[in-house]
């Protein structure tokens, strides 16, 4: 999808509504993975939350008192100027705001070199690094999705 598309589906929705997104990511490879000329796709669609704020989310608030903890500044990219609780940009790139409740399980699948294939199989055959699986054990409450790999709104008509 396009940053276009986004923003009319974004802008048009309540903020902090519910929607259905389907989105790709690749995970890192080995070394060794790359040299054999591996690729690999993740595949996500999960229930998502977009045009609000983290640090107003209820078990965001509780983690971090739980944790003795406080909510810290952005590391990287800039809030696109009129769509800040949307969109953040960085080197040129556009990146969704997306907040997941643990409660709503993502549906995820593989894509290795053509080829639907498993995240046991992924693991067993170590063409992913080790350190990927451990940042994905729990998926975090706040994401960010690149909008070009945004592939779909469902029940959204551009």
């Amino acid at each position: 999808m396009t940053l276009d598309q986004i923003l009319k589906i974004v802008e048009k929705r309540q903020k902090g509504s519910f929607m259905r997104v389907l989105f790709k990511s690749k995970p890192t490879l080995t070394a060794a993975a790359k040299k054999e000329g591996y690729d690999v796709e993740k595949f996500t669609e999960a229930t998502l939350v977009t045009g609000i704020s983290y640090a107003n989310i209820e078990a965001v608030k509780t983690m971090l008192h739980n944790e003795g903890r406080e909510i810290q500044s952005r590391t990287w990219g800039t809030p696109m100027k009129g769509h800040e609780e949307f969109i953040i940009e960085h080197n040129g790139k556009y990146y969704l705001k997306l907040y997941m409740r643990k409660t709503y399980s993502p549906v995820q699948y593989f894509i290795c070199n053509g080829e639907k294939i498993t995240k046991d199989e992924l693991k067993n055959k170590k063409i992913i690094i080790d350190s990927y699986w451990k940042e994905h054990e729990n998926e975090n409450v706040v994401m960010t999705a690149n909008v070009e790999n945004i592939i779909s709104i469902k029940g959204e008509e551009i």
